[in-house]
């Protein structure tokens, strides 16, 4: 069957190429351009970007690319942003009197085209220290890892000397108002061993660090550049826009001199420390607005996005997809919980779509729901507390990015499933059931863990060493060559350490836990209540700082909810409250989440 669709996929591109004159052979394994669609016969950039998807996709064995994975010949490949919402809008507001477009509709286009009007020039300090475009990481003049100007370089967002107290971060950012208003009472001073040199730097939650981003800022310049402009021509039709558009997209992708070498090896730094690479920059401000804009963008003819922005492009996203995936950073991303987790997955998901690649989409969606660390139900509580985000310093603004990233999380999930075979439908509202008897996790061959040892048992089964467990340990253990049991008491997050030569394996048990968890509705529910005023923030939650706590990004979220997920309420009331912007359309986020 696969033979018989791969077949066909030639033909379809070799008819292709023959109807605009250029000749599609190919000559078997040997010839480099039956194993890489980029080196075919180039056709025009809004068909070659289905094809070379579908082609790629069938010669890696990925099967699984609908019309909507691929887009059509008028809708384009976007994901979070509904494709048939963008091509509507895009119409109504072309037919100038024969359906008069509503008031929210010219207002979101003329905001938006006044923030594209305001870039055309690439200007110096969109964000500071940035300058002007277009943004590339080689702009960057501080000392590269491998002396590579094209390395991604950022430091951990807050992160600072160790020899640091509150006064001299703000002694040295004098003019950063946010880092001013920040109370100093919420700054803990580090306890660790600290050299002259104030190395290493050490985490205080709260306190960003104006200078960690580096490139991170040019990245999300860049990123939020693109993606105004990508909007702008999309819904004005002005081609300005859009070339404007590809000289960003083409610096930090395409440009040999230029572009980002498609990995993070370097992102979240510590200086003098030891740390896993940092995801949580491009994963949140890329997202899948990155993805979406460039979607947007291979809707131009052939003129506007070349064969070479499309292979170029198709060779850098497969290259960052598989060190995202496979890479030491990517997969304790993966492992991880609270919002790094969930923008992770946003991002990756959003990749895996542009691609093609349904099983990296479909493992997403068949673990999000319950399977994964950061999971609906790990994290969503059963009240809608999000407890690893309220515990924070900033526990409102975290509580609403991960809010944002969940609930975008859904809709993308919803959309990508309508082509791929996930296993259930993404709903907002579920929750879990009760867990009674939620079982084991088991890590094998461990050399040491930091779970205190209680007592040894000889001669017993597996079953029996964890019966001897329950109401008396939290982990067994066991050596199945001896029938050799160890019980074991673990509090907090459970460490571990393998080595292929022991031969003890470990489980841990699952606590018991009410259901009622991981509803996105009630999650969004949480926050209202605090929004609105029906409950006092710092009340209940006493580790915020107060200059930190701002409601508005709510009003965003509920209007994705409202228009992404079946069911949902309108919640229209409550987002002119928390925001006044959105009701007459002087945003543009009215022209993606359409009001009611």
């Amino acid at each position: 069957m696969a033979g018989a669709v791969y077949q066909r996929c030639l033909l379809l591109i070799a008819s292709s190429a023959l109807a605009y004159g250029h000749s599609a052979e190919c000559h078997g394994a040997e010839d480099a351009r039956c194993e890489n669609p980029e080196m075919m016969p180039q056709v025009p950039a809004v068909m070659g970007s289905s094809f070379i998807q579908i082609f790629r996709g069938l010669r890696e064995g990925k099967h699984a690319v609908s019309m909507r994975a691929t887009g059509t010949a008028s809708t384009p490949n976007t994901l979070l942003w509904d494709p048939d919402v963008l091509t509507s809008l895009k119409q109504r507001l072309a037919s100038g009197t024969e359906s008069k477009p509503e008031t929210w509709m010219t207002s979101s286009l003329s905001k938006l085209e006044r923030a594209a009007a305001g870039r055309l020039n690439l200007p110096t300090g969109l964000r500071d220290g940035v300058p002007a475009g277009p943004w590339s990481v080689t702009q960057n003049r501080v000392e590269k890892p491998m002396a590579d100007a094209k390395n991604f370089v950022s430091y951990k967002t807050y992160a600072w000397p160790c020899n640091f107290k509150c006064k001299d971060a703000k002694e040295q950012w004098p003019e950063n108002s946010k880092l001013q208003g920040k109370d100093c009472r919420y700054w803990k001073n580090s306890t660790k061993d600290c050299g002259d040199d104030g190395r290493p730097w050490v985490g205080h939650d709260g306190f960003a660090n104006p200078g960690a981003g580096l490139d991170g800022n040019l990245l999300t310049v860049m990123a939020d550049t693109l993606e105004i402009f990508a909007l702008a021509w999309w819904f004005s039709g002005n081609q300005t826009y859009a070339s404007k558009a590809m000289d960003v997209f083409r610096a930090w992708f395409v440009n040999k001199s230029t572009r980002m070498n498609p990995h993070l090896k370097y992102a979240g730094m510590l200086p003098g420390g030891e740390r896993v690479p940092s995801l949580i920059s491009p994963s949140h401000r890329w997202n899948s607005k990155l993805n979406d804009a460039i979607a947007v963008l291979q809707m131009q003819d052939s003129d506007g996005w070349t064969s070479n922005d499309e292979s170029t492009w198709v060779q850098w996203r497969s290259d960052w997809l598989e060190w995202f995936d496979t890479s030491e950073a990517g997969r304790t991303a993966a492992e991880k919980f609270g919002n790094h987790a969930s923008w992770y997955f946003v991002h990756k998901l959003a990749m895996a779509y542009s691609a093609g690649r349904s099983d990296l989409g479909v493992a997403i969606a068949d673990g999000i729901r319950a399977t994964f660390p950061g999971s609906y139900v790990e994290q969503i509580e059963s009240s809608g507390e999000m407890l690893h985000e309220t515990a924070r310093v900033a526990g409102v603004s975290y509580s609403l990015m991960n809010l944002e990233a969940l609930t975008s999380l859904g809709i993308m999930l919803q959309r990508a499933c309508e082509d791929w075979d996930c296993k259930s439908t993404f709903n907002w509202a579920e929750e879990s059931e009760a867990q009674t008897d939620a079982g084991w996790d088991k890590h094998e061959n461990q050399k040491e863990t930091n779970c205190k040892h209680m007592r040894n048992l000889k001669t017993v089964s597996l079953k029996e060493c964890q019966d001897a467990c329950i109401d008396k340990c939290t982990a067994v253990a066991y050596r199945a060559t001896r029938d050799s049991c160890s019980l074991k008491e673990c509090s907090g997050n459970v460490t571990f350490e393998e080595d292929p030569r022991k031969h003890w394996d470990l489980y841990v048990r699952k606590p018991s836990r009410a259901g009622g968890r991981g509803s996105l509705k009630q999650a969004i529910s949480y926050m209202e209540q605090y929004a609105n005023g029906s409950r006092t923030w710092e009340s209940d939650h006493n580790s915020t700082m107060s200059s930190t706590i701002n409601f508005k990004k709510l009003a965003e979220v509920m209007r994705m909810a409202a228009v992404g997920f079946p069911g949902a309420p309108t919640y229209e009331d409550a987002i002119l409250d928390l925001d006044s912007r959105l009701a007459e359309g002087p945003d543009w986020l009215n022209l993606l989440f359409p009001p009611p």
